[in-house]
């Protein structure tokens, strides 16, 4: 008896091992017996507690047929390993340690067959495989890091058959991919595997002949497909799969992780030099931030940020990069990046720009010549170039209702209009503010039509610069004119004036009068002057007419009392205003103001008192040199009468003395500082006009009944009066409405009992309460 069981416990012990057995075939060449290949799966799935013997069996069958070079068994071993990961994958981890320890083995036999089957069975290992073990089993986890860094390797293979190199660095990315898919990337150790995925995909990239960004647009790549039964199988495939695996990466990756990618392709790419050319990393750039989860994508300007942080403020080929791809991700189209520091962002812009040009001159052309296509003199154009126009990117988006108030507010502070310093952050002044304003340019140029326009009132602290030195005011004036043209309305209607708008209009004409009369006013400043006038009314239009008007003819009378000295200078002011008021008379359609004007030009020119210069061109045309002086002026009745039909409201001012009196007013009388200081209110289009929400008709119904107490009958409710009170009346919606006289005799009878006698004598103390 006892010899039976002995035998029966025996036939169970190996029964797993026969089950295995019996799936090899007879004959060199098949595969797998498909009957006995279901009863084995069958089995083990029915009693996964016998997958890890069936794993170790398959193990030394393995270890075995390799050491005798028996290829044929090793695929059969393949093929039934890749039947059981199928059909016992909820319980993977019974045997994984010995699928990874057997695709280590055959992976190292350097036989292309052996290696793409076991690819194969890799690929669908790893759409299964969670991960949960590793770190756990420490032999575990080493065997499986190693299998990756075997796929690595075949990444980048070399061989003189070129097809051969082909298929394996298939292979290679195959792996890959799998292993950037699978959900055992993100369990254990994420920055260990990454190590060794990502490196191997950024060599492929770089050494391909397309960009990274385009292969990732491109066909996909189903990894499933062998290398071997693969007749379309080309470099360009392998470059599609390194593109395509490396944007899984970052798409999956979320928080650390992604700072953790960035920080290993940074190190790579410190590791390889491989920062230049920039365009590669450019297009790498592109794909990381497609690839990346909005809510992260910000992260990649903060470690763009510090990497360029960490530099020293000089032109080489790593800070032209970085400085490029900053570039690239703040100006992408339709790409979001929320959680972005607007105005760290910015600050960080400017202070690195600043710290460059104490290197040189600022230069925001890219050398075209061949000779200067390298070395410091391109960097430094890529690195100005590429952090101003970052500036404009980021203005571009709109992540807040004040940001571009707020961006422009911080620049026009940066321009320190106010200081007397010569120097600031270690450069001259005009240097300083000339940067400053190539800045506050790329900001203005982002406006468009559905982006919220820029407050004027954030330009005011900075028109006193209008009286600076030369180049400065003209820097200045074209940034102005900029604004006022990009902010200005598209059509002629009335805006309707904030605060902030009159106190600038206000400040620019005082500036403006100030400016005139410097004596270094030159033609250029002529040119400034009309082009400022002219912007000031395209953004304003009415008000800045109104305004304007007294500001000419104060400019004219210095000009006719000589106040504006030599003669070619009175003759170029006096020209810029008669050019103003043809553009006012053009802005308006006034036929009779523009023949008007046109007639005092023809006069001037009869009489060789005209400049003929050019206001529409900003070419640095010098003033003649004619001693002769301007004797035909501009009358202001003439100017007014017209402009005062155009300009008038005729709800409000229908009979027009009220616009004719403003237009009329003298610079500088009492009625022109009432008329600065008072915003105007004038009559708008219904969605511009500030309005209250309209109340319910209930509350219309209440506001029309006379309340109970008023100012005029306070008094009687004070004294008692009106004795006939009557009873409350019934309403419509069934509650009481008490009466006037009874509410007064209430509030009387209240008032006498809250009443004291100044003469009595409380009994009550702040220092002995009235209780015990």
């Amino acid at each position: 008896m006892s010899e039976c069981f002995g035998h029966l416990w025996c036939v169970r012990y190996v029964k797993h091992a026969s089950l295995v057995k019996s799936c090899y075939p007879t004959k060199e060449g098949e595969g797998p017996r498909s009957s006995e290949l279901s009863y084995l799966t069958f089995y083990a799935s029915a009693r996964p507690a016998k997958l890890t013997k069936v794993g170790n069996f398959l193990l030394k069958k393995v270890t075995h047929d390799i050491a005798r070079g028996r290829k044929q068994n090793n695929l059969v071993s393949l093929a039934i390993l890749k039947a059981l990961i199928q059909s016992c994958h909820h319980d993977l981890n019974l045997f994984s340690k010995q699928v990874v320890s057997i695709l280590n083995m055959t992976l190292d036999t350097r036989d292309l067959d052996l290696i793409d089957l076991s690819c194969e069975t890799f690929v669908v290992f790893s759409s299964y495989h969670d991960g949960s073990t590793l770190g756990v089993d420490a032999d575990f986890t080493s065997d499986f890091e190693a299998l990756l860094k075997r796929f690595a390797g075949f990444c980048n293979y070399d061989n003189e058959d070129q097809s051969l190199a082909c298929q394996m660095r298939y292979i290679g990315h195959r792996g890959m991919q799998a292993a950037a898919t699978s959900s055992a990337l993100h369990a254990s150790d994420f920055k260990t595997q990454v190590d060794i995925i990502l490196p191997a995909l950024l060599t492929s990239l770089l050494r391909s002949q397309d960009l990274a960004f385009s292969l990732a647009k491109s066909e996909y790549v189903d990894i499933r497909i062998s290398a071997i039964k693969n007749d379309t199988l080309e470099d360009k495939t392998v470059d599609l799969l390194a593109a395509q695996s490396t944007s899984i990466i970052f798409n999956n990756a979320s928080g650390a992780g992604v700072r953790t990618v960035l920080n290993l392709l940074f190190h790579f790419l410190d590791e390889k030099q491989a920062w230049w050319p920039s365009a590669r990393v450019k297009s790498i750039a592109e794909l990381l931030l497609d690839s990346l989860q909005p809510p992260y994508r910000y992260l990649l300007v903060s470690m763009l940020e510090q990497q360029i942080e960490s530099l020293e403020p000089a032109p080489t080929p790593k800070h032209a990069s970085l400085v490029v791809i900053l570039e690239t991700i703040l100006n992408t189209p339709d790409t979001a990046l929320p959680g972005i520091s607007v105005l760290e962002v910015l600050n960080a812009l400017f202070i690195r720009l600043i710290q460059m040009l104490q290197h040189g001159d600022l230069m925001v052309q890219i050398p075209q010549r061949e000779e200067e296509k390298e070395g410091e003199l391109l960097w430094a154009s890529m690195i100005h170039h590429g952090l101003i126009h970052s500036m404009g990117g980021l203005a571009s988006q709109t992540y807040y209702h004040n940001q571009l108030d707020d961006m422009t507010s911080y620049l026009v502070a940066k321009l320190r209009a106010s200081t007397s310093l010569e120097t600031v952050d270690g450069l001259p002044i005009q240097k300083y503010r000339h940067a400053t304003l190539r800045c506050l340019n790329e900001v203005v140029g982002a406006l468009g039509d559905t982006s919220p326009a820029i407050a004027a009132s954030c330009w005011t602290p900075a028109l006193a610069l209008l009286t600076d030195a030369p180049e400065t005011r003209i820097d200045f004036a074209r940034s102005l004119v900029q604004y006022l043209t990009r902010s200005a309305p598209a059509s002629k209607e009335t805006i309707f004036p904030q605060t902030g708008d009159i106190v600038f209009l206000t400040t620019l004409h005082h500036t403006i009068l100030a400016w005139v009369q410097r004596p270094d006013f030159d033609a250029n400043d002529t040119r400034a002057l009309y082009a400022v006038l002219c912007a000031s009314l395209r953004r304003f239009a009415r008000e800045a007419v109104i305004r304007a008007i007294p500001l000419v003819f104060k400019i004219q009378d210095l000009a006719k009392n000589n106040m504006i000295q030599p003669a070619p200078r009175q003759r170029a002011v006096a020209a810029a205003l008669v050019r103003w008021i043809a553009a006012v008379a053009d802005f308006y359609e006034l036929e009779a103001l523009q023949q008007y004007a046109q007639g005092i030009i023809d006069e001037r020119r009869e009489k060789q008192q005209w400049t003929p210069l050019t206001f529409a061109s900003d070419d640095a045309q010098p003033l003649d040199n004619a001693e002769q002086t301007v004797t035909v002026w501009m009358d202001r009745h003439e100017i007014v009468q017209p402009l005062s039909v155009a300009l008038r409201d005729t709800a409000e001012d229908p009979h027009g003395l009220d616009i004719e009196s403003k237009l009329y007013v003298e610079w500088g009388s009492e009625a022109f500082i009432s008329h600065e200081r008072a915003p105007r209110i004038t009559r708008d289009s219904e969605e511009h006009k500030p309005r209250l929400a309209r109340p319910s008709p209930r509350l219309e119904m209440e506001s029309k009944k006379d309340p109970s107490i008023k100012v005029q009958n306070l008094k009687q409710a004070l004294v008692g009066s009106d004795e006939n009170d009557t009873a409350p009346k019934p309403q419509r919606n069934g509650s009481l409405s008490t009466s006037k006289s009874q509410l007064r005799t209430d509030v009387s009878a209240l008032l006498t009992e809250l009443h004291a006698d100044a003469k009595a004598h409380s009994t009550h103390s702040l220092v002995h309460p009235p209780y015990q």
